[in-house]
């Protein structure tokens, strides 16, 4: 299982897994005030490839990436709100 330490409660916190990703990524955000977040998926030649918006509540929220129209190759998910200033690297694989 994963397990997710904050030793600083004014810190936002972010993951993305599974990577390597076949088709959707789970995102995890936790905060600790509602905002609302700008994301962005970016291929490795910098194209913005995707693009999201979510309003997230205070602490612990789940989200769906849906990648699975995306070619193979390296992505980067950039994230950014109120106190949250992201860039997480993922890979995108075939659908086997």
């Amino acid at each position: 299982g994963i397990v997710a330490l904050s030793i600083d409660d004014s810190k936002s916190m972010v993951m993305l897994y599974p990577n390597p990703v076949t088709s959707e990524a789970n995102l995890s955000i936790t905060v600790n005030r509602k905002q609302k977040i700008q994301a962005r998926i970016i291929d490795n030649a910098g194209r913005i490839v995707k693009r999201f918006q979510w309003n997230i509540s205070a602490g612990s929220t789940s989200l769906p990436v849906d990648v699975k129209e995306l070619a193979a190759g390296i992505y980067y998910l950039e994230l950014v709100g109120t106190t949250i200033n992201e860039r997480k690297v993922f890979i995108k694989q075939y659908n086997q």
